[in-house]
């Protein structure tokens, strides 16, 4: 049997409380990109309506939602609903994707 002093006990409690107990682990916001929608066509140059839905993880709250080509930033939204605008959009053929933030970061 081994015998704690109380700070040991103490110390033993914290280390519980951090990795378990105290920073529960939240799972990601869900967002979903609903305009353009797949397969669309547009006559380039084109201005480009972006929209998103984005649900937070249990808990928190969305931050911002952002509009990606690629991997490159079209834009960014902080209030929903959640939009932007791809401006000058060249001819050619584009992944276009939607990323959300929630308060837990």
């Amino acid at each position: 049997m081994k015998t704690f002093f109380p700070g040991q006990r103490l110390l033993a409690l914290a280390a519980l409380c951090l990795s378990a107990l105290c920073s529960p682990s939240l799972a990601a916001p869900t967002v979903s990109l609903s305009a353009p929608a797949n397969g669309t066509s547009y006559l380039a140059p084109a201005s480009i309506a972006l929209s998103a839905s984005a649900t937070p993880s249990s808990g928190t709250t969305i931050k911002k939602v952002e509009f990606y080509r690629g991997s490159t930033l079209i834009g960014s939204d902080t209030t929903s609903p959640y939009s932007a605008t791809w401006s000058n959009a060249a001819a050619g053929s584009y992944s276009l994707t939607a990323k959300a933030t929630d308060s837990a970061g």
